[in-house]
């Protein structure tokens, strides 16, 4: 089934697609794939996904305007049929040809669907209020309430916020400080944070959506280094 064969792959889901300027979010991601040409199949990886289009990435270059089919991944089910495309951009990257394809039609096909749900992005994303896309944490910090410090623990984070698990549970509107621990050759990043919203989360604990208030450019600078060193982690 496709998320049994997903599952293999899911350290890859969300990369360090920090600041989303697009319309359409991106989930980033490392899957083999094939294209069907008039010539032929070609083996590609899957780099990243949308509901409007793909990136591959593969030894051998596509023609602009080209149309292609963008074949299901390994596991899909025998219903699920090629995505029309269109090739919108094609170039030599990091040691590889990339291209860039738009689906041609109004809809995805139900794979595209699924395999965004697996890679977790999904398909509601652009209409949400997130602006960011998020990528899970197993990370233990700091956190400074109005009654003291104490150790939380990050459910997810991203460029614009973080959800946190946590012992205490601040109102929605108050200011808690985040202390992100230090990572490689990156120092401990202190961020001014808004509680969005909390929750309980059973067991006594609390849930807390914490947005980050005005970071300086440092701050910025600094805050996308830390998340792309826990990506390169992940991928370890």
């Amino acid at each position: 089934m496709l998320v049994d064969f997903l599952q293999q792959f899911r350290d890859f889901a969300i990369g360090p697609n920090l600041d989303e300027k697009r319309s359409i979010p991106r989930a980033l991601c490392s899957i083999p794939i094939s294209v069907q040409t008039k010539t032929g199949a070609v083996v590609c990886t899957l780099l990243d996904l949308s509901q409007k289009g793909a990136r591959v990435g593969t030894d051998q270059k596509f023609s602009k305007n080209e149309e292609v089919l963008l074949l299901p991944p390994k596991g899909s089910g025998e219903q699920d049929k090629p995505t029309k495309c269109i090739v919108l951009w094609t170039r030599k990257l990091e040691g590889e040809v990339q291209a860039g394809f738009q689906f041609k039609g109004g809809r995805p096909e139900p794979w595209v669907k699924e395999t965004l749900r697996e890679l977790g992005l999904s398909l509601s994303v652009p209409r949400q209020r997130r602006k960011f896309v998020r990528f899970h944490s197993q990370l233990s910090a700091k956190c400074k309430f109005a009654g003291g410090e104490q150790t939380v623990k990050i459910i997810d984070v991203s460029y614009g916020g973080a959800l946190v698990s946590s012992p205490s549970k601040p109102s929605p509107g108050a200011r808690v400080q985040l202390y992100l621990p230090a990572c490689g050759s990156n120092p401990k990043l202190n961020m001014t944070c808004a509680v969005v919203q909390s929750r309980s989360s059973g067991g006594g604990g609390h849930q807390l959506s914490l947005k980050f208030e005005n970071p300086t450019e440092t701050q910025r600078k600094l805050l996308v280094k830390h998340l792309k060193y826990y990506f390169r982690r992940r991928l370890l």
